[in-house]
């Protein structure tokens, strides 16, 4: 299976949803970074429109942190015995 990506849309978010699959989420404001939440292309990236988009599974340590939060929640992710806090500002 071959997935290309030519061209992204993203329409305004009227609510905000708990995170799950199909979701992009963007951490602290970081412009043109995205997280797509899918069940499988982990670490597959891909950038349209300068946006950059990075595909994460749920099972993944981001992921995991990541599911069923909501915009304002903060995702705590441990890397390398440092401890990141994150805050989720955006899901489309």
């Amino acid at each position: 299976m071959r997935l290309v990506l030519t061209e992204l849309t993203l329409p305004p978010c009227t609510y905000d949803p708990p995170i799950s699959l199909g979701a992009l989420v963007q951490l602290d404001h970081e412009v043109n970074k995205w997280f797509f939440i899918t069940p499988v292309g982990a670490g597959f990236r891909k950038t349209i429109k300068q946006e950059t988009i990075t595909f994460i599974t749920p099972q993944s340590p981001l992921g995991k942190s990541l599911i069923n939060k909501q915009v304002g929640d903060e995702v705590h992710l441990l890397i390398a015995k440092d401890q990141l806090i994150k805050e989720i500002t955006a899901i489309q």
